[in-house]
């Protein structure tokens, strides 16, 4: 199993950004950063991506708590700081949201929102549709 880390983590998004807009892409919009990403790495990384989102704690997960603030992603399912920057944290969730794995919750109300951010539920299973993207 791939262990949630920032390391891994940037080493994920730096092989999943496409080289140029010419693949077969996919721009996802985070809070502060938009990533285009090669929808082929995407697929072939999808159970790695799986991995590390599932590290983190229950309330983010759907089949348990169902969405929590994106300001408490820096913990690991243990209550462990896996990282200290909300960058890492959002490529975390964009990877993810590319995934069709994760989504973010009320973002269109994140001023509002503890933080000022949204809400994050991952550990959503892709529909057949969305896996032969």
């Amino acid at each position: 199993m791939i262990k949630l880390t920032s390391e891994t983590v940037h080493k994920l998004m730096l092989v999943c950004l496409a080289n140029d807009d010419s693949q077969e892409t996919i721009t996802i919009d985070g809070l502060v950063n938009s990533y285009l990403l090669d929808k082929a790495k995407i697929a072939s990384r999808s159970e790695q991506i799986r991995d590390l989102l599932d590290q983190l704690q229950d309330p983010f997960q759907a089949s348990k708590g169902g969405g929590w603030s994106f300001l408490n992603a820096c913990n690991d399912r243990d209550g462990h700081l896996w990282t200290g920057e909300h960058r890492t944290m959002e490529a975390l969730i964009c990877l993810g949201i590319a995934a069709n794995r994760a989504k973010w919750l009320m973002k269109e109300m994140a001023h509002i929102m503890p933080g000022g951010v949204p809400y994050v539920v991952v550990g959503i299973e892709p529909t057949s549709q969305e896996k032969s993207l």
